[in-house]
């Protein structure tokens, strides 16, 4: 079934980039390697490592905390946590998540015209991981996520996981979230499996975790809040298995 392209979410870091972008492309494959020998007829191309580019444009915001600081600020900035909801900003629809590096950033101008901006990003040391967005949204207590039957978890593939917590408030928030895992929906037997380390204010990590867990095919996040004055966090968390190159 076509799916109609509306209104897709692209997280960068701890920012929110969505209402800026006009165009958003997400490019996945192999690099090519000539393979051809002696007793070919024809040229042989071989896919070696696998590759994740992204590219993005939309229109300038120069006000403090704008696409364009964010995004001038970030270039050359190795292993940025980078998630896109294709289907928009509901959980348990599908994400692709990957670490990238932003190597290029324009603002090509034309008289009359209102000022794009256009970039480049690079996939850094991790393939394009297909998944699916675990929680979202602006969280004030501890509670579960929903389980999402994401599938074992082999030998020869790694889980992959990006949390992005956009803003934090409160006193002395804290912000502790894991991924845990279990054989059956309602988690009866719920074992963690990926601990993000503790967030207290905005922030982005990326963390993995290597098969096997052969036994359990639902996930879901989990979180923990602390402080006081009502701390409030708003997050983004994707999670996506991909086999090992």
């Amino acid at each position: 079934m076509a799916v109609v392209t509306i209104n897709p979410r692209i997280w960068f870091a701890q920012y929110h980039l969505s209402a800026d972008h006009s165009r958003c492309e997400v490019a996945s494959g192999h690099e090519p390697e000539d393979g051809t020998v002696f007793t070919h007829t024809a040229k042989a191309v071989r896919g070696t490592l696998p590759f994740v580019e992204l590219k993005g444009s939309g229109f300038v915001d120069f006000a403090s905390g704008g696409v364009h600081q964010v995004l001038k600020g970030n270039v050359n900035v190795a292993n940025v946590p980078v998630t896109i909801g294709m289907e928009g900003a509901t959980v348990d629809t599908r994400a692709t998540l990957f670490l990238a590096r932003l190597l290029q950033y324009r603002t090509p101008g034309v008289v009359g015209k209102l000022l794009p901006f256009e970039y480049d990003a690079k996939g850094q040391g991790t393939p394009a991981v297909d998944g699916y967005l675990f929680g979202l949204g602006s969280k004030t207590a501890t509670a579960n996520g929903t389980a999402i039957q994401l599938g074992t978890l082999d030998a020869g593939e790694t889980m992959y996981a990006a949390l992005h917590v956009i803003s934090a408030s409160g006193t002395s928030p804290t912000l502790d979230v894991v991924i845990a895992s279990d054989n059956a929906e309602g988690f009866p037997s719920g074992v963690t499996r990926i601990t993000f380390a503790q967030k207290t204010a905005a922030g982005s990590e990326w963390t993995s975790l290597a098969g096997a867990v052969a036994t359990d095919d639902w996930w879901r996040a989990q979180w923990t809040i602390g402080g006081t004055d009502t701390p409030t966090f708003d997050i983004v968390v994707a999670v996506g298995i991909a086999p090992n190159p």
